[in-house]
């Protein structure tokens, strides 16, 4: 990437009655990639068709690149504050694919879209990126509910998933490995069509409200899709933000098991760690709260710290990725291990998903509650932190608590 492309932004406020979820599904914009972000009570957005894009399959290609997508934000000259570089890639970006399942999807994916609807605190606004403003007469798309059924056709059986547990633990008791990650997969027939995917986000919005939606389409069939309560990382100006999940446990119980206490600590102290490279004035909360998702409730830790200067997003990102909520503890082992143990491609689930606008201001969530849409199917992931306490039957029953995110959506439950 020789030149350099000057980015101009063009803008135009939109009016209230029209829909950020329309403009998405829009026929003129069918045959294009674009992406669908909604943190409800704070910034909906439908980035549509690449200006620019790039692929990375390695750290070292990321670099490069984030280098290269650096300077052109630089040179942009313009007041507006808007979502500029979105990023999002694999959970482990440096092993090939194992099947194909996510073989339409790259390792890692870098762009800047041409057309940005934005809905930020219920001010609507279209940018374009070096093109026109030439609104499209955005049409209401048919929100009725789909009528399809889920049909199971393959998973991670339970007598797989106990085997990787008894693995996982043997590691732990005969090397340094503390924790491992460890997930399933699920595979269903289902269309998730452009009336699935407008009621997946109107229901994760209806059902989630703390957590984070996204689609990303590929153009070529292929969809992933989640609704993430995980935030890596957010920056605004020098302030720094993120959260410790981890440590699951059923509603209905009235607090964490030692366990569950013992696998959050892991997430706390490694963020802490890694951040102190960049950062000072770092406020950790002393005692962790808990986010309820519906049949659910997760450990939430929040941590907040000043930046040194010249600290950016771009760095950041392989920098706390993966943490272990998603990898396990030390993170080179667990990730070495998750590669043997795991038969199926993760892909993009638990993998960075986020934007950087055009002030460096950022907002990467985990792409954990995911899955990929490809051929009339939808295969879901779902994870467990594995430690020498675990219980194999416990450690089931969470993993299908975290399918339920997705399937209870799906379902209408």
């Amino acid at each position: 990437m020789n030149t350099m492309p000057k980015l101009k932004i063009n803008h135009k406020k939109l009016e209230n009655n029209i829909s950020i979820e329309d403009a998405y599904f829009q026929d003129c914009y069918q045959n294009t990639p674009k992406f669908f972000w909604n943190q409800p009570g704070e910034v909906k957005i439908a980035a549509i068709d690449l200006f620019l894009s790039s692929e990375f399959k390695s750290l070292e290609e990321f670099k490069s690149l984030s280098t290269y997508y650096q300077k052109i934000l630089k040179d942009i000259k313009s007041d507006l504050n808007i979502p500029m570089v979105f990023i999002a890639s694999a959970f482990n970006i440096d092993i090939k694919q194992k099947n194909s399942t996510w073989s339409n999807v790259p390792r890692g994916k870098i762009f800047i879209p041409k057309y940005l609807y934005m809905d930020k605190e219920g001010v609507k606004n279209l940018f374009t990126i070096n093109e026109k403003i030439n609104e499209p007469q955005i049409q209401s798309i048919d929100k009725s509910k789909p009528n399809q059924n889920l049909i199971l056709e393959n998973e991670t059986s339970k007598q797989d998933f106990y085997s990787m547990i008894d693995k996982s633990k043997t590691l732990i008791k005969d090397t340094e490995l503390e924790k491992v990650v460890i997930s399933r997969k699920k595979t269903y027939q289902f269309k998730f069509n452009t009336q699935s995917q407008l009621d997946f986000i109107a229901q994760c919005e209806n059902k989630f409200p703390k957590c984070a939606t996204f689609l990303y389409d590929f153009k070529d069939g292929d969809v992933f899709f989640g609704v993430t309560p995980e935030t890596l990382f957010k920056t605004k100006g020098n302030q720094f933000y993120s959260e410790a999940i981890a440590g699951t446990f059923d509603s209905k119980t009235e607090e964490a098991s030692p366990k569950e206490l013992k696998e959050h600590l892991f997430v706390v102290n490694d963020i802490k760690e890694k951040i102190s490279n960049f950062s000072y004035n770092e406020n950790t909360e002393l005692k962790p709260a808990t986010i309820n998702l519906g049949k659910m409730t997760h450990l939430k830790t929040a941590i907040k710290c000043n930046l040194k200067e010249g600290t950016n997003p771009f760095d950041m990102i392989y920098n706390l990725h993966p943490t272990p909520a998603v990898a396990g503890y030390p993170k080179n082992i667990a990730i070495h291990n998750i590669d043997t143990l795991e038969k199926h491609d993760r892909g993009w689930y638990s993998g960075p998903i986020g934007w950087i606008d055009s002030n460096y201001n950022s907002n990467f969530k985990v792409a954990i509650r995911s899955g990929i849409a490809k051929e009339e199917k939808i295969h879901i992931y779902a994870g467990c932190g594995i430690t020498k306490e675990s219980d194999a039957e416990s450690e089931y029953s969470e993993s299908e608590m975290k399918f339920n995110s997705i399937l209870s959506v799906l379902n209408h439950e």
